[in-house]
């Protein structure tokens, strides 16, 4: 799959031996850039897939969040930011789950000094830290800016403005309503 050696590292110790088949099939098209939207039982390793994406394509020497995931609840982003870091511990990368119940201006206060590389974040939360404009803007001219995805959060008019031009990463739930079609 042609994964740095850091994430390489971090898989191995997170206890990976070999992908899943949600991995063989979604991550190297996760990685290219392509929208991916992917179906699969609990516990067959969505979340490290799109993670596992995310953090192969993050610029470690830009010190400034690049990805950001939405979570439909506290307890799913607080699980998916442990996993980002376990897989991406060797790696060096930053990741800070923005999450409802917890203080704003401490939440703001840590955004601004740490700019995280990735934000793991429940909708109602991500949603006030782009209204407060410290989630909007990319992080260098001509980057993509923060990745979307892979949640259970619906993106409102509000949010589609000031996402603009930002990429989206994969949407990979446990269950989708019928009439999607099996790409398998």
């Amino acid at each position: 799959m042609n994964l740095s050696e850091a994430l390489l590292r971090g898989i191995y110790a997170y206890g990976f031996e070999k992908p899943s088949a949600i991995q063989q099939r979604a991550i190297l098209p996760c990685i290219k850039g392509y929208d991916v939207i992917a179906q699969a039982q609990s516990g067959t390793g969505k979340t490290a897939t799109f993670a596992i994406s995310i953090l192969q394509q993050i610029e470690l020497d830009l010190k400034a969040t690049q990805a950001l995931v939405l979570a439909p609840t506290r307890e799913l982003a607080q699980q998916i930011q442990k996993v980002v870091m376990a897989l991406g511990d060797y790696m060096g990368a930053s990741c800070h789950a923005c999450i409802g119940g917890t203080n704003v201006r401490a939440e703001v206060q840590k955004l601004q000094l740490e700019a995280p590389h990735i934000i793991v974040g429940t909708p109602g939360r991500v949603f006030d830290m782009l209204n407060r404009r410290y989630l909007c803007e990319s992080p260098k001219k001509g980057a993509n800016g923060p990745k979307m995805g892979p949640g259970g959060g619906k993106i409102t008019r509000g949010q589609q403005k000031s996402t603009r031009g930002h990429k989206k990463a994969p949407k990979l739930p446990q269950k989708y309503p019928k009439g999607h079609q099996n790409l398998s």
